[in-house]
């Protein structure tokens, strides 16, 4: 496929984002819960804050706790990993790799 713009090259995305910042946690490479928040979600992936220890390539399950106690889980596989200052936690982006979603009630 032809790439005919500069935004296209740039947007790894196709689906429209919206802007989310939104608490979230995610089960890390270590099998524990860690915290994650939100920046922007589309209809095939996310952008968002993770640890350090995540790379390209991993797949981990994305929680995001709704406002009604509901919690929705994806899984998700990692497309890029930007740092951020501190050298602590990096921005991502995911790629939502299993349509099929999991609700439940919160604890």
């Amino acid at each position: 496929m032809l790439v005919k713009t500069k935004n296209q090259i740039f947007n790894r995305r196709q689906d429209n984002r919206k802007r989310a910042y939104t608490n979230a946690s995610y089960f890390g490479n270590d099998g524990v819960i860690h915290r994650s928040e939100i920046i922007n979600l589309s209809f095939g992936g996310a952008r968002l804050t993770t640890r350090n220890d995540i790379q390209v390539g991993d797949r981990f399950h994305l929680r995001n706790e709704l406002e009604s106690g509901l919690v929705i889980q994806k899984q998700v596989e990692v497309r890029w990993v930007s740092a951020l200052p501190g050298g602590h936690r990096q921005v991502v982006g995911v790629q939502i790799i299993n349509r099929e979603t999991r609700i439940f009630q919160a604890a």
